[in-house]
């Protein structure tokens, strides 16, 4: 591949990123507070086209949507930088900065099909373009498939609040409910939920300020029902629905 070239090595070199294997370098790059710059340096080289293709037609992407106020390409990495910046991720952060990095890398595919079956500007069903981008691409870093199916789980599931809420939210209020979350938690397992909240977290902190401390609640009160249905477990109290 023609990424393994004299650019590439300069440009980690500049943002004193250790050159090892494509795979770990990315791990690094992720975890750099620079990455929209390192970002910008791979594109204008030519190297993301090599590496990763599938973010090129996210990149100044506008989403002409009041919950965001970035092109996708900006909001992806935004929302990496949320989860750098989050303290309270002890374990999986490699796991969910590739989830952030991948988690809309399907839009461009659900905006091309809405347009032509609907001819409306949308990105439905992105998360399960993203994920199936995602998969394919994570085999290619040669990502184990334990960790594979991970990152897939939570990228399929990152719009699981949208899709409960949001809407009508003043005269409807709140619909986020416990079954809602039990039957998730359920599905992909308490572990898998807790790291969805970081990435939901991530995704909120880099849309608009546009029902920014209702979101911020939703994640709260899920936090509450995760705990709650723990209590249960412990029980040994059934919570099936």
């Amino acid at each position: 591949m023609k990424y393994f070239n004299e650019t590439y090595e300069k440009i980690l070199k500049k943002y004193k990123i250790k050159s090892c294997n494509l795979r770990q370098e990315f791990d690094f790059i992720l975890a750099n507070k620079k990455i929209e710059e390192i970002f910008d340096d791979l594109h204008i080289n030519g190297i993301l086209s090599d590496v990763l293709p599938e973010f090129l037609p996210c990149i100044n992407l506008d989403q002409k949507n009041i919950h965001h106020a970035y092109p996708v390409h900006t909001h992806i990495l935004k929302a990496v930088k949320g989860i750098q910046a989050n303290k309270q991720i002890k374990e999986n952060k490699t796991i969910l900065l590739w989830t952030m990095l991948l988690h809309d890398i399907g839009k461009p595919v659900a905006l091309n099909k809405n347009l032509k079956t609907h001819k409306r500007y949308r990105f439905t069903n992105h998360a399960t373009y993203s994920a199936k981008l995602a998969n394919k691409i994570l085999k290619r870093f040669s990502f184990s498939s334990f960790d594979r199916k991970k990152i897939v789980t939570l990228i399929r599931h990152h719009e699981f609040f949208r899709y409960i809420k949001l809407y009508n939210m003043e005269t409807e209020g709140n619909r986020l409910n416990t079954k809602h979350v039990f039957g998730l938690i359920n599905k992909i397992g308490v572990e898998n939920f807790e790291l969805l909240l970081a990435c939901h977290k991530a995704d909120y902190e880099a849309q608009s300020d546009y029902w920014h401390e209702h979101k911020n609640t939703v994640n709260a009160r899920a936090n509450d029902m995760l705990e709650y249905y723990k209590k249960l477990k412990k029980a040994k109290m059934k919570v099936n629905f």
